[in-house]
């Protein structure tokens, strides 16, 4: 509502009630008007210890007393991506539940940039490393698909938050991109995402120029993040030549992240590294929306006589937790 406008509505009438002015919309992403105030939040009186209550910080800490949201907003169900212009615009609503999420979310703030992971899949993350070092559940942590390193980031932070001593990160990635998919990836799904050429799509070991970066983003997030340098393997290459080899010097793996997109990039992992994660560690997939890496997930466990349980994180990311 323009000054002019709210002076020719006091004009008319002098007794009339004063509505809130509309706020700015081109500050809002989508447009909006006020929908609601999320006023200071404490815990009931009586509370039970030891229950985290899920008003984080972020609702009750210093900042103005009112916020906006654009009308009708809501969090998507399926997923939200926290960078998503909309999302940041609103994040002062987000609060999904997660131990410590108000810590939580400062580790993905300083990932921002250097992840495409959702933000149930990175706050999922942090809760189970944050899990590992509570539980002393042993192992290194390690991502197949670091891309520029912010779920790399996530773990290395959690670590040095909730552990006692830095552990091993393993990040592989090509650094050069996803290689070409094979049969078992296409499907009408795929085809629109990344609208590749039927020479595209013959299996070799050839960049198709998606979700590439150089390891120098990962490097300089470690950096800032102040991670022991020593601490830190960087396994460069296509998974077939870089994984059957780092096998041989992992012994144990607490957090198998799986995040290769494609059916061989599951199939390849999961044969060399599963029988590696101790009993109680986390396996994650990330990529649960893509036909090739629910087929080379299903037929590896059908292998061994069944699929466990998965842990639906959100639309695309399953967690498994390694039997004991």
């Amino acid at each position: 509502m323009s000054d002019q406008s709210t002076d020719k509505a006091a004009d008319s009438n002098a007794d009339a009630p004063v509505a809130a002015p509309a706020p700015n919309l081109s500050e809002l992403p989508t447009g909006g008007v006020p929908l609601f105030a999320m006023p200071p939040v404490r815990a009931p009186e009586g509370f039970p210890p030891g229950f985290e209550y899920l008003a984080s910080e972020i609702h009750t800490g210093p900042g103005p007393a009112l916020r906006l949201m654009p009308q009708g907003y809501a969090f998507p169900a399926s997923a939200i991506h926290p960078f998503d212009p909309v999302v940041l615009a609103n994040r002062a609503y987000l609060t999904r539940g997660y131990f410590d999420e108000h810590i939580v979310q400062g580790f993905i703030d300083r990932v921002y940039g250097h992840t495409l992971v959702t933000y149930d899949g990175l706050a999922e993350l942090s809760n189970q490393v944050r899990f590992c070092e509570m539980e002393g559940i042993e192992g290194d942590y390690v991502e197949l698909g670091a891309y520029k390193g912010g779920c790399i980031g996530i773990m290395a932070m959690s670590n040095l938050h909730y552990g006692k001593k830095p552990r091993m990160i393993h990040a592989f990635d090509s650094f050069e991109g996803l290689p070409q998919p094979v049969a078992q990836d296409i499907d009408a799904n795929f085809n629109a995402m990344f609208k590749l050429t039927d020479e595209q799509k013959q299996g070799k070991l050839e960049t198709i120029n998606a979700v590439a970066a150089g390891e120098q983003y990962l490097l300089e997030l470690m950096r800032k993040i102040e991670y022991p340098a020593d601490k830190l393997r960087i396994h460069k290459g296509w998974f077939q030549d870089t994984v059957p080899v780092a096998a041989q010097e992992i012994e144990k793996i607490a957090v198998l992240r799986l995040d290769g997109d494609l059916y061989e990039s599951y199939v390849v992992p999961l044969a060399h590294l599963y029988d590696k994660v101790v009993p109680g560690g986390f396996i994650i997939i990330d990529d649960w929306i893509f036909k090739g890496c629910r087929d080379a997930v299903t037929e590896f466990f059908a292998q061994r006589g069944g699929m466990p349980y998965l842990h639906r994180v959100d639309i695309t990311v399953r967690v498994i937790r390694k039997p004991f």
